[in-house]
């Protein structure tokens, strides 16, 4: 694998990125709404809202992972959420996929203590190969999540 380069994505690999994350999109049967403004002024508008590393093959994206810090009082220090992880077809099986999370963990000026993220429950390949990896199902906690729809119930009352 010393022929593939990882780097943060720029703001010119914005297309090209959106292009990769819309064949995961269509790799796990799922809509793909974001449009190139969007997903650039998340990553490149002074939000921090995510950070995207991307894997390069003779100047070809063939894997990417998009993540997003968080602080955790009970950790003592940072945790990272990894929200899309691809790696081209041609490319799996070669532990790319773990390569761009362990880049992702040094991306920070402070120790990176915990990488969590979500699994497909009709997905199990996916699931077996990061239980392998040492991924553990929360103990104590569910990932629970509140659509944009549904934002008026936590608005309060005027």
């Amino acid at each position: 694998m010393t022929d593939i380069q990882i780097r943060r994505a720029e703001k010119a690999d914005i297309q090209s990125v959106n292009n990769a994350l819309r064949q995961l999109s269509n790799h796990m049967n799922d809509p793909h709404p974001i449009t190139d403004q969007i997903l650039s002024e998340a990553v490149f508008g002074g939000h921090g809202a995510a950070h995207i590393l991307i894997a390069e093959k003779e100047d070809r994206i063939v894997g990417l992972t998009m993540f997003s810090p968080y602080v955790s009082t009970t950790l003592g220090g940072v945790g990272i959420y990894i929200s899309d992880l691809w790696v081209d077809a041609s490319m799996r099986g070669r532990g790319l996929g773990p390569k761009l999370m362990y880049e992702a963990t040094k991306q920070f000026s402070v120790p990176v203590r915990r990488i969590k993220l979500d699994v497909y429950q009709d997905n199990p390949n996916a699931r077996e190969t990061y239980l392998r990896l040492g991924f553990k199902p929360g103990e104590r906690a569910e990932s629970l999540s509140l659509a944009e729809s549904d934002f008026d119930n936590i608005r309060g009352k005027s």
